[in-house]
């Protein structure tokens, strides 16, 4: 899986703010982030979610996890007897 990295401009759009809120947040080590040689600072994708939840900030359409269905057809009832917690069974 790819892991992904936001610029201060980009992780500003997402939670509806301006960049240098997120400016600040990096500098009060509030947020993690790194600087490249460049001296501009990226957000990984994992800690803007986990500061986003921290804060209270709602979640942008974008960082939402995707929920997949799939429908599986079986006659055999002890198919579903053992259900995962990451896994919803809707029977039909």
């Amino acid at each position: 899986m790819r892991t992904r990295v936001y610029t201060t401009h980009q992780a500003a759009k997402k939670c509806h703010i301006h960049r240098t809120a997120v400016m600040n947040w990096i500098s009060n080590d509030k947020l993690k982030a790194y600087t490249t040689p460049g001296r501009h600072r990226h957000v990984m994708e994992a800690e803007l979610i986990k500061f986003i939840k921290k804060y209270q900030i709602p979640l942008s359409d974008s960082l939402k996890k995707q929920v997949r269905r799939i429908l599986i057809v079986d006659d055999d009832k002890e198919f579903f007897k053992k259900d995962s917690p990451d896994i919803k069974v809707e029977r039909i």
